[in-house]
C-alpha cells in the first residue's frame, strides 16, 4: 500500500483543486448538543479534535489518521475518500467531520440521519476557520482559539524572523510519480494553497509565477527554464513513501549535467521528510519552520 502513497497523494490534491473550484453547498448542520461520539474522516482533523481534547470522544479515524500516536490505536473506518458507511454505522457517532470537497460523502451520511461538519482546510485562514468550526460544534470553543492563537504566534515569530531577509525564489515539490527513472512531472506548489504562504511566511518567493493552474505539474524542461535558487522535496515519513532519496538526488544531479541550476550548483537542493508534510492542520508551523531554516540557513533559530 504504502508504494501506491504518491498516487493517492496526487488524486487527493487534484480532487481538492477540482472541487475548490465548484460551488460550495450550505454548511450541514449538527446537533446543539455537544457531541459524544465522533468519527473524523481526515488526518488534520483528527489532529485538530486531539488538540482540542476530544480523544475520548472519537470513535473511529481513517486509516491514515497516524498522529498523534494514540490516534493510531483507534477504529479504522476507511479512507477520506471511500470510507466505510457500515462500519460509521456501527459506531453510532453524532457527528463525523469531513473536508468540504467531499459533498458525496456528507449527503450520504445525512441521509443515514447522522449529522456532519464539512470544514475547507485549503488555506491557512481555511485553517483558522476550521478549529474554530469545530470548537464550536464541539463546545471547546476556549480550546480552539487557544490552539488557533499558538499557531498564529508560531507562525509570526518565524515571519519576524525572516522579514529583513533576501527572498530568493523557491521551487517546492510537493509530489512526485512513483517511478524512479529520469526525472519528468513534479506537481509543485501553485498560488492557491497554504504551500504557497508557506512559502512566503518563510522568506521566499514562489518560482511558478503562474497563478492559473491549481496545482501546476513541471518537466525536466519546465524547472530548468525556472531554474530557482533553492529546491525543495516534501516526502512523508520514510515507511510511507516508495522513493530512495539519494536516488533522487542523483536525478537532480543528472538534470544539472544537462543544464546547469542554480539550485544544485550552490548546494540548494533539499528534501524534507516527515509525516506532516502533506497534513494542513496543527503542526503547520512545524514544515513552516523546516521550510524557513532551508531559506535562511543563517539565522539563529533555537528560540523559534
Amino acid at each position: 500500500m504504502r508504494r501506491f502513497w504518491p498516487l493517492l497523494l496526487l488524486s487527493i490534491i487534484l480532487l481538492v483543486a477540482i472541487m475548490a473550484q465548484q460551488a460550495r453547498g450550505p454548511e450541514k448542520q449538527v446537533r446543539s448538543a455537544a457531541p459524544q461520539r465522533i468519527i473524523s474522516l481526515a488526518p488534520s482533523l483528527t489532529e485538530i479534535a486531539f488538540e482540542l481534547g476530544l480523544e475520548n470522544k472519537i470513535k473511529g479515524v481513517t486509516r491514515y489518521c497516524n498522529y498523534p500516536p494514540a490516534a493510531k490505536s483507534l477504529p479504522r473506518i476507511g479512507s477520506f475518500l471511500d470510507p466505510n458507511f457500515d462500519a460509521i454505522v456501527q459506531h453510532q457517532p453524532d457527528l463525523v467531520l469531513l473536508l468540504d470537497n467531499t459533498p458525496r460523502i456528507s449527503q450520504q451520511l445525512q441521509q443515514l440521519g447522522i449529522p456532519t461538519l464539512a470544514v475547507n482546510n485549503e488555506t491557512l485562514s481555511n485553517i483558522d476557520h476550521a478549529i474554530d468550526q469545530i470548537g464550536d460544534a464541539t463546545s471547546t470553543q476556549q480550546q480552539a482559539t487557544t490552539l488557533r492563537q499558538s499557531i498564529q504566534q508560531a507562525i509570526s515569530q518565524i515571519q519576524q524572523k525572516v522579514a529583513k531577509q533576501n527572498k530568493p525564489s523557491v521551487l517546492l515539490i510537493i509530489s512526485r510519480d512513483s517511478d524512479e527513472g529520469a526525472l519528468s512531472n513534479r506537481y509543485i506548489a501553485g498560488h492557491h494553497d497554504f504551500y504557497q504562504s508557506l512559502i512566503q511566511l518563510a522568506g521566499g518567493i514562489n518560482a511558478y509565477p503562474y497563478t492559473r493552474t491549481a496545482i501546476p505539474s513541471l518537466s525536466a524542461e519546465g524547472i530548468l527554464q525556472l531554474n530557482p535558487d533553492i529546491i525543495i522535496e516534501l516526502f512523508p515519513a520514510a515507511d510511507e513513501h516508495p522513493f530512495d532519496l539519494q536516488k533522487i538526488q542523483q536525478q537532480w544531479q543528472q538534470l544539472n549535467n544537462i543544464s546547469p541550476l542554480t539550485a544544485i550548483h550552490n548546494n540548494q537542493l533539499h528534501m524534507i521528510e516527515a509525516d506532516y508534510t502533506t497534513i494542513p492542520g496543527p503542526r503547520l508551523p512545524l514544515l513552516l519552520k523546516n521550510i524557513a531554516q532551508l531559506i535562511h540557513p543563517g539565522l539563529n533559530w533555537e528560540d523559534s
